[in-house]
């Protein structure tokens, strides 16, 4: 089963080894990841930064969505980590069904998205571009919930109303 799922630039780091994975309780980190699927430093690097008693996979987009149904009615529990908004934007495009009926995203948690000359602050450490904004508005009218949350003990901002998507009164995303 998916516990939590998140984008975070900067994948395994302080925030969510102190604070997401002793809150969360899970059994496994995965990593869906392109370029580091394909890199056993970077793997090597991430691995050293978890806990001995939580496990962890890295694995490409391709491999997530084979992996998709099987991950999600595990009795095992994920801990989904992605680093940037257009990864996850893939993932959920190859997800099988067809738009409410995919078998859905869990909410998902932006972390930390890297700001680049290109992007503007959406919320506090969450810097997008017009297209990821596009691609958090098609998530989200996909209904799949969109939060900023640094910690546990932080208020959740929803996405939804700074993107003025058509749905979010509706959804009560507006409220956290």
């Amino acid at each position: 089963m998916i516990k939590f799922l998140r984008i975070d630039s900067r994948l395994i780091h302080g925030q969510i080894v102190e604070g997401w994975l002793r809150f969360t309780t899970v059994d496994e980190v995965l990593i869906i990841d392109d370029f580091i699927s394909e890199g056993s430093f970077e793997k090597k690097i991430l691995r050293f930064a978890l806990p001995a008693d939580i496990e962890m996979e890295v694995l490409s987009v391709r491999e997530a969505v084979a992996r998709w149904t099987d991950v999600r009615s595990s009795s095992k529990r994920f801990f989904i980590l992605i680093q940037s908004i257009d990864m996850l934007d893939r993932l959920y495009r190859c997800i099988p069904g067809d738009g409410r009926e995919k078998e859905g995203l869990p909410p998902v948690n932006l972390g930390l998205i890297n700001f680049t000359d290109s992007k503007t602050l959406l919320t506090n450490a969450v810097y997008v571009d017009e297209h990821e904004k596009e691609q958090l508005r098609a998530l989200i009218d996909s209904d799949v919930q969109i939060y900023a949350q640094a910690l546990p003990s932080n208020e959740k901002t929803f996405i939804a109303p700074l993107l003025g998507s058509v749905d979010a009164d509706e959804r009560g995303d507006n409220n956290g």
